[in-house]
């Protein structure tokens, strides 16, 4: 039985093998399978965190916490425009953009019509629908600047927009 013991404490804890004793190859092979067996694992775990994190923020599902930031809602043909104006105005402000359509695509788009890298940096982009409660306060409404609502050009955009507006009436009421 202590045989068994030690070499799984030697596979558990490879600094423990020392000592000359019965089996010594048979032990080192133990404790470098383990040493091996741990670094793959490890290197595992560690690769599908970043994994995560990556898809997570390519997506738009990963928040931050920002304060002072301006929320635009939508991205519709008038974000652009919007963009243009916003970075005409060279503020240091981080730009949270909500949109019920491909972050991914989006992202794309950005990239495509602005060149200053500073300004892209600066631009947060979220996948969610801001018509319900719940996802409209992951973007921090009660933190933000300015708000606009534009839409993504639904056929509903109108009733959205003002159930929207009622939520952000609701989230921001104690707001500064």
């Amino acid at each position: 039985n202590y045989g068994w013991q030690e070499i799984i404490a030697m596979f558990l804890d490879p600094g423990g093998f020392g000592g000359a004793g019965e089996h010594d190859g048979f032990r080192l092979i133990v404790t470098l399978v383990g040493i091996l067996l741990f670094s793959t694992l490890l290197i595992s775990v560690f690769n599908n965190i970043f994994d995560n994190i990556s898809e997570s923020a390519r997506n738009g599902s990963m928040r931050y916490r920002v304060k002072n930031h301006i929320l635009i809602l939508g991205a519709d043909h008038h974000l652009y425009p919007m963009l243009n104006a916003l970075f005409e105005e060279n503020g240091k402000q981080d730009i949270v953009i909500m949109t019920k359509g491909s972050v991914e695509e989006l992202s794309t788009q950005i990239a495509n019509r602005f060149t200053n890298q500073r300004f892209i940096n600066r631009l947060v982009l979220y996948h969610g629908a801001w018509d319900t409660i719940d996802e409209l306060s992951t973007a921090r409404p009660q933190d933000a600047e300015k708000i606009y609502i534009i839409g993504d050009g639904e056929i509903d955009g109108d009733s959205t927009n003002m159930r929207c507006y009622n939520y952000l009436k609701s989230l921001c009421e104690m707001a500064k």
